[in-house]
């Protein structure tokens, strides 16, 4: 009878064993798992914040007169881990057209643009991303929120 109780003892602490080893694995897993989304919310974070140092595009900016009233406007954004960049809006009839990526990260296009007021997104591997450096929006009933811009005609002032 004491052999039997005796395997019973032994089982009771293997199993005793067995349960902490599990809850240690877990928590480690559990930690494991935190440290690697803290570590993606922060890569997010930062390319958020380095996008927030590039100046909206505007047509404020210092553009050359044209004999057809276009206004040349340079789109920027900075996104070094986006594989395709482009820009859409009211003055392409929301047809994509292709940005230039520089050795920095920073995706550019200038475009000739006819004076008045338009709706744009980049649309970064795929998806309408709003201008983040640009406060203006306008809602465009296409799902999305998109940046706005107003480009002004020449004066005799920009010469």
């Amino acid at each position: 009878m004491k052999k039997n109780i005796f395997s019973f003892d032994f089982f009771v602490v293997l199993l005793t064993l067995a349960a902490s080893a599990y809850v240690m694995y877990s928590r480690a897993a559990y930690h494991a798992r935190q440290s690697e989304l803290k570590e993606r919310y922060e890569v997010s974070r930062k390319d958020i914040l380095k996008r927030a140092a590039v100046p909206p595009a505007n047509a404020s900016l210092p553009s050359i007169p044209s004999e057809t009233g276009l206004r040349n406007i340079l789109f920027a954004v900075k996104s070094s881990a986006a594989k395709k960049v482009s820009i859409v809006g009211d003055f392409n009839d929301w047809t994509p057209q292709g940005m230039t990526k520089d050795a920095s990260g920073m995706w550019t296009v200038a475009l000739k643009i006819v004076p008045g007021d338009y709706a744009y997104n980049f649309i970064v591997d795929g998806r309408p991303v709003r201008d983040f450096n640009n406060p203006k929006t306008k809602d465009t009933g296409r799902g999305f929120v998109s940046s706005s811009l107003e480009v002004k005609p020449f004066t005799p002032d920009d010469k």
